[in-house]
């Protein structure tokens, strides 16, 4: 095991270096000055260093959507402004990553993306009823273990081995052998 020795002045180097960076990244990188939960509208609003407001609702936060308002009012930030702490929760949540819209693991993410995709709206419905007098969806083919639309409204290109297979608007089926550049042509039934 290497034993390191520093001199002082090398660890005064470090730490001026380590001031910098950190000056640095809170002038370009917002901080929380303020948050609070406002229980009419049933969200958390967050006052940024640079003015503007950032708000989101707790039930979309993997590790407060079981906590009652009570808890979730009691809000404290880090010293560095970019944490946001339950104390009595035991949560803490990172500022950039809720404001990139990062409320819990890739599981949760997912759940909440499906929830979203099951709701339902009358544009949603007038949409869908569209669709169906159109035929519905398209049907999807898949060649060379890829899956593609054979979608009328657009060509899909697939490079399966050396050859290339094309789905044209007109619902042709063209396969071009790139060794010996002949096409053959066959209607889709």
């Amino acid at each position: 095991m290497a034993n390191w020795k520093l001199s002082d002045t090398a660890i005064k180097k470090q730490i001026a270096d380590a001031k910098e960076k950190t000056r640095i990244a809170d002038a370009l990188e917002p901080q929380a000055k303020s948050a609070h939960y406002d229980p009419t509208t049933s969200r958390i609003v967050v006052t940024l260093s640079n003015g503007a407001d950032f708000s989101f609702s707790p039930s979309s936060v993997q590790e407060l959507v079981t906590a009652i308002p009570k808890d979730i009012a009691e809000i404290d930030i880090s010293p560095s402004g970019r944490t946001l702490r339950w104390k009595k929760l035991d949560v803490d949540l990172s500022l950039p990553g809720l404001m990139m819209g990062v409320f819990g693991s890739k599981l949760w993410m997912a759940q909440l993306g499906q929830m979203g995709g099951k709701s339902t709206s009358r544009a949603k419905t007038a949409a869908a009823r569209l669709n169906g007098k159109k035929g519905g969806r398209p049907s999807r083919a898949i060649h060379a273990g890829r899956t593609l639309s054979t979608s009328p409204s657009r060509t899909v290109r697939s490079v399966a081995g050396s050859a290339l297979t094309q789905r044209r608007s007109d619902r042709t089926v063209r396969t071009v052998t790139r060794a010996s550049s002949k096409t053959v042509k066959s209607k889709k039934k």
